[in-house]
């Protein structure tokens, strides 16, 4: 244990340099990534894109105003990191205003200073004038001068300036140990630290163990204070060997339970649990078991102990129980009730998909327990009023609620969730649920509900730029098949029109349109203009053939699956997940649902050998099987994406997958652990030969 901690505390390589991204804003589809590097995945990054576009909205706040070039840094807690966008526009004359926007996105390790990301700002902005200039960009080309940044930085932070200690007295160190106290207890970290260096040199140099001690003490939490949680773990893991030779039980606790803290905001966690239960919370002291039990259970969760993860986190809630009402207790017991509820959901969800059918009323009482945790956390919320967390949790409860087929409690958890994020100007999380509500409603016949929910939405639309225009187009396409069940004919008709119109002009076919078009078919009919029916259906006809001519295009270097963004496969026979590619859904349980939901709906098709696609959400669900093979893929692509090549590209993995493992399908009897080899064979896929 002790050699594996030494390694990582003595390591050359950062665990986090940066992540540098450019994404150009399309008006069909919204986000499109141009390039990233380097080539690591850090999570969905045209969510992130929406994200940001959607965020300055607060500094050009009308499509009637020009675009202004801003930029501006940007906190992104769920990554631990801080991010330098710049957003700026090319000339494109095929778009209203003439302007395309685009955003260049750095992100660096979340302590770096103000002054320190401003020794970006020349390569990000040669990085936009580049792409200004030629619509493209190599990323990789500014890695040297990013680098070179970094190395700079890192220099200044783990090796100021220590003037030499021939003439620094030990008296004289002592004073300074003082003034270092006050500056850090005043909150000048950078001075205090300056100071603190120096004396700990001259400490070492007097082998004065125990002042040793202290002076570490406060090096490290000012780096915890500036979130620089990689050189705090090495002043910890520093702090851990001394305070055991001295055998200081106190200190040997407290600083082991630190260096476990920042392994897991580093994200070993494999290493902070290890750290972490050296220690018996039972025997301890000196420790907040509160925030032992809640690091340790969420180190558990991200290594997918769930089962241990839910003990130690219900150790925590029951300390939370004890603590004084304040506004920071309060919202760390609801974050606690949190991770509870979202456990107990990926628990669900995990044995939904590792029991047959018949079996699969069995996971519902972890996904109850989920409701439960959420809804107590989400009454804390309210009471802090804290609106941002309200909208993922409703959302989540709503995903659930749907899982066990209660549909009127998923549509009343959405509908709250969107009026909330209305309120706070969310729009990136409307448009991307506000397509799952309104589909599950019309399932259910609410149709005035559905005329109301996207006539609110299209009365904010002129409002907001970042609106793609197949969102547009489809929820005017929901709008009026809502329209035609209660009858209101005409309206409908105008709507899909607007929606035709829209559709009309993408660039690459979509699926949708032939919907559209359909039921503009269809409704003509209906009016008794038939001329109108033919002339839709002669371009029913055409797009049709330009759908089908329209062929896989080469696989792009951002998915090793291409379109495709996470597969699936199943026994057909055993009824259970045998492998699986989704590098986005095990790390966010927003995406959990869909996958379900998905799973769900597609269970009758399965067993009647059909293939299928459904759309939850901005995601489209594509189902593969072939006769004669006892398995099939679930695929997820975005819903922009033609369901043709979605197919296309399924067929292909199908063939590869039964290439590599037909004789252990043909014998399958519950062992999976032959198909793990898979993802090394996608890493290196190269579509075109599959």
């Amino acid at each position: 244990m002790t050699s594996k901690i030494s390694n990582v505390v003595n390591q050359k390589k950062d665990e986090f340099k940066y992540f540098c991204f450019l994404s150009l804003w399309d008006e069909e589809f919204g986000p499109k990534i141009i390039d990233f590097f380097p080539r690591e995945k850090i999570g969905d990054l045209n969510k992130l894109s929406l994200n940001l576009f959607t965020l300055y909205q607060f500094f050009w706040d009308s499509p009637d105003k020009e675009f202004q070039e801003t930029q501006m840094v940007v906190p992104l807690q769920r990554y631990n990191k801080k991010a330098i966008v710049l957003f700026n526009t090319i000339i494109n004359e095929n778009i209203r205003g003439g302007k395309q926007p685009f955003i260049i996105s750095l992100l660096l390790p979340e302590f770096y200073t103000e002054e320190q990301l401003t020794m970006f700002d020349e390569v990000i902005l040669n990085i936009s004038q580049f792409f200004f200039r030629n619509d493209k960009v190599n990323l990789s080309e500014y890695e040297e001068d990013i680098l070179n940044i970094i190395d700079l930085i890192k220099t200044e932070i783990e090796s100021p300036d220590i003037d030499n200690l021939e003439n620094y007295s030990y008296t004289v160190a002592m004073e300074d140990f003082k003034a270092g106290i006050k500056l850090y207890q005043s909150k000048n970290f950078d001075e205090a630290l300056m100071i603190l260096l120096k004396v700990l040199k001259k400490f070492k140099q007097e082998d004065h163990r125990h002042l040793i001690l202290e002076v570490l003490s406060i090096i490290a939490s000012i780096h915890i204070q500036k979130r620089d949680f990689n050189n705090a773990k090495n002043y910890y893991y520093e702090l851990k060997k001394i305070s055991e030779n001295l055998h200081v039980k106190k200190d040997i606790e407290v600083n082991t339970f630190m260096l476990g803290f920042c392994l897991y905001k580093l994200e070993n966690f494999e290493l902070a649990y290890e750290t972490l239960t050296e220690i018996n919370p039972q025997e301890t002291q000196f420790l907040n078991k509160l925030q032992y039990y809640t690091i340790l259970g969420r180190s558990l969760s991200f290594l997918g102990e769930y089962e241990d993860a839910l003990i130690s986190l219900q150790k925590a809630l029951i300390e939370s129980t004890d603590m004084d009402v304040t506004r920071q207790n309060q919202k760390q017991q609801a974050q606690i009730l949190y991770d509870l509820g979202v456990i107990n959901y990926k628990i669900g969800g995990n044995k939904y998909k590792e029991l047959p059918e018949k079996n699969k009323d069995v996971t519902f009482r972890y996904f109850k327990e989920a409701i439960n945790f959420l809804s107590r956390a989400a009454k804390i919320f309210i009471e802090l009023n804290t609106k941002e967390v309200l909208v993922q949790l409703y959302f989540t409860i709503g995903d659930i609620w749907e899982i066990i087929q209660e549909f009127e409690k998923f549509i009343e958890y959405y509908e709250k969730a969107i009026d909330v994020a209305y309120k706070i100007k969310n729009h990136g999380k409307i448009i991307k649920n506000i397509r799952k509500l309104v589909e599950r409603m019309d399932d259910l016949g609410y149709h005035k509900k559905i005329i109301e929910i996207l006539n609110c939405f299209f009365s904010h639309e002129e409002k907001h730029f970042f609106i793609d225009q197949f969102s547009n187009a489809f929820l005017r396409y929901k709008l009026a098949r809502a329209l035609l069940k209660i009858n209101k004919i005409e309206e409908a008709l105008n709507e899909l029109l607007k929606s035709y119109n829209i559709f009309k002009e993408f660039k690459r076919p979509v699926y949708e349109v032939r919907l559209v078009l359909e039921q503009l078919i269809q409704t003509f009919e209906t009016l008794n203009r038939f001329d109108k029916a033919q002339l839709y259906g002669q371009k029913l006809s055409k797009t049709k053939k330009k759908f089908e001519n329209f062929e896989l295009v080469a696989q792009n270097d951002f998915s090793p699956l291409g379109i495709i963004k996470e597969i699936w496969i199943f026994s057909s026979s055993a009824s259970v997940e045998i492998y699986n590619f989704a590098p986005e859904s095990n790390i966010d349980h927003d995406l959990l649902g869909g996958f379900l939901s998905a799973l769900q709906q597609f269970s009758l098709e399965v067993s009647q050998k059909k293939l299928n696609q459904i759309v939850i959400g901005e995601d489209r669900f594509v189902i593969y099987k072939d006769v004669g093979y006892d398995f099939y893929i679930l695929g997820r692509a975005a819903v922009k994406e033609n369901p043709n090549l979605v197919i296309k590209t399924l067929s292909r993995i199908h063939r590869r997958f039964w290439k590599e493992y037909s004789d252990e399908i043909s014998n399958f009897q519950g062992n999976i652990k032959p198909f793990q080899g898979f993802t090394k064979i996608i890493e290196s896929f190269d579509l075109s030969l599959v």
